[in-house]
């Protein structure tokens, strides 16, 4: 992480965060995952989240995309995301992710090697990038109404475990 400003502008970029902080409720699960049978937060989400508490508090964010290659033909992105405050105080951030491309497989069905990534693994990539970076340099966390329903059905149905004097559990 990497923060530039003077004393005085950190200071205030802290305050704002740490103000905008309190007033963010959370990023909605508004997405489906058909694959894992869960929803998730999109990055619309997360944005909308932020949204009102980084305006009232002066903040802004920016995130840019870089790729690299790696021997072999690998490819890496390489996400940066930037927090700003009206005064001038900013910190950033960068994740590395590698979109995964399509695995070439032989007669026998052994992968013998990888494609690039097409520009559809690249994007989803990019995004659940951006997504999950932003989300950790913000501290936001997703709305969870699916722990909070497994916390409360964990609460009701709690048994209590005895030991009997030979230290076996008993009921």
């Amino acid at each position: 992480m990497q923060f530039h400003g003077t004393d005085d502008q950190m200071a205030a970029f802290f305050a704002s965060l740490a103000s905008a902080q309190g007033s963010i409720r959370g990023a909605a699960k508004d997405s489906l995952n058909p694959f894992h049978k869960s929803s998730y937060s999109s990055l619309s989400s997360v944005h909308e989240a932020l949204r009102e508490p980084f305006l009232a508090h002066g903040l802004s964010h920016l995130q840019s995309l870089e790729t690299r290659w790696l021997e072999g033909g690998e490819m890496v992105l390489r996400i940066s995301t930037t927090l700003a405050h009206v005064q001038g105080g900013r910190v950033t951030t960068s994740l590395e992710i590698r979109p995964e491309g399509s695995k070439i497989k032989n007669s026998n069905g052994e992968v013998v090697g990888i494609l690039p990534p097409t520009i559809q693994q690249f994007g989803s990539a990019a995004t659940y990038g951006r997504r999950y970076s932003l989300m950790a340099i913000t501290g936001i966390a997703p709305v969870d109404e699916d722990g909070q329903l497994a916390v409360a059905a964990t609460q009701n149905n709690r048994r209590t475990i005895t030991t009997t004097p030979n230290g076996a559990p008993g009921l």
